[in-house]
């Protein structure tokens, strides 16, 4: 089974490859294990938990991609942070492979 560092990779070096150089995207780097001396300062600086790992900005438009493994699941802090982006008006969706990824990117940014 791919875990989630390696279908990160995998997505990071598609999105490279096939987004259009209008296209920007961003991975916020919120994961990991980290003093707490680190995590106030992430805070204070506005980082918010449960925000998706991938950001790509496509004509005006804020679309945010969840990436977890077969087996992951949401947690509580990343269904709030979804639900206040939708609300937003941004498109949040989570994927569980590269495949999904790919099928989401054609029908958002090659429709």
């Amino acid at each position: 089974m791919q875990n989630e560092y390696d279908l990160h990779c995998l997505v990071a070096d598609y999105l490279n490859l096939v987004l259009p150089p209008q296209a920007f995207w961003h991975h916020s780097p919120l994961e990991g294990k980290h003093k707490v001396q680190y995590r106030k300062k992430q805070k204070r600086l506005g980082a918010k938990k449960g925000f998706p790992d991938i950001l790509i900005i496509w004509q005006g438009r804020a679309i945010f991609i969840e990436l977890k493994t077969q087996k992951g699941r949401l947690s509580e802090a990343q269904k709030e942070c979804h639900e206040k982006l939708t609300l937003s008006g941004a498109l949040v969706i989570t994927c569980r492979s590269l495949e999904e990824v790919q099928q989401f990117v054609e029908m958002t940014i090659y429709e």
